[in-house]
């Protein structure tokens, strides 16, 4: 396949990863299991894992295009597996905290880590705090003068770097920023265009429900379960460096 390079946006949700990956350069492909009608490019509703494996196999039909996409066509992989097991407001809000009837949710980090190894490929994998990411990095919107505090962490497969990080305690409290979360947190603001305008997202708005106003449309749900594009944006730029360095090393 001709073109700019492939990047596989893997549990893709409505693309606030895959955006920040397109800024860097790339074309993204997503996938994810479940139907995403504010996703902005390319998408696949698949199975990440059952992905995978076909693409490793027999390469995977392509929707709109008389061509399949095979593992030699990806230049690397970002995975985003679902964070319900690790994240503390999941636990809280859900597993019973509250009096809420128990919740199980998969635990896909490890199966996810397998068949990324197995593909060959450069990979990152994000997720939130308590995930077990192994030599994992932080990135939160402090970094990148983002009016959200949100840190997320991100293993990969290269040796990858986050810019200084600040004390962001307090920030919230004292409303010098937000946060991002299904039942609002204590952040300073619930509205959502607030939100979007923190997360530098302002295409999530085509889903029937859950929306904002007619003004500013746009879906709570897709947010939540979102990074900003400039976190992965600024790692996808350091997987390109990385690879051309990598690859003039072998060259050597």
């Amino acid at each position: 396949m001709k073109g700019k390079k492939i990047v596989v946006d893997l549990y893709c949700g409505a693309g606030g990863a895959s955006v920040g990956i397109a800024r860097a350069g790339y074309e993204v492909i997503g996938v994810d299991n479940q139907d995403q009608p504010s996703y902005p490019y390319t998408f696949i509703k698949m199975d990440a894992i059952k992905f995978m494996i076909a693409l490793i196999d027999e390469g995977v039909p392509l929707p709109g295009r008389k061509k399949r996409l095979y593992l030699k066509d990806v230049e690397w992989f970002w995975a985003s597996p679902p964070c319900q097991s690790y994240s503390w407001s999941a636990k809280r809000w859900i597993s019973g905290a509250l009096g809420q009837k128990k919740r199980k949710y998969p635990d896909m980090i490890g199966r996810t880590r397998t068949w990324l190894k197995k593909t060959g490929k450069p990979y990152i994998i994000e997720n939130v705090a308590g995930a077990p990411l192994k030599n994992k990095i932080m990135l939160c919107g402090l970094m990148f003068d983002l009016e959200v505090n949100r840190h997320r962490y991100f293993e990969s497969n290269l040796e990858l770097i986050a810019p200084h990080h600040q004390d962001c305690r307090g920030r919230i409290a004292s409303g010098e920023a937000l946060t991002v979360a299904g039942h609002g947190g204590n952040s300073k603001s619930y509205k959502l265009e607030d939100w979007r305008l923190a997360m530098g997202i302002d295409w999530m708005d085509k889903r029937p429900h859950n929306l904002g106003s007619r003004k500013n449309p746009g879906n709570r749900e897709d947010l939540c379960e979102s990074i900003p594009p400039a976190y992965s944006e600024y790692l996808a730029e350091q997987v390109g460096l990385l690879m051309v360095v990598t690859g003039l090393a072998l060259a050597i």
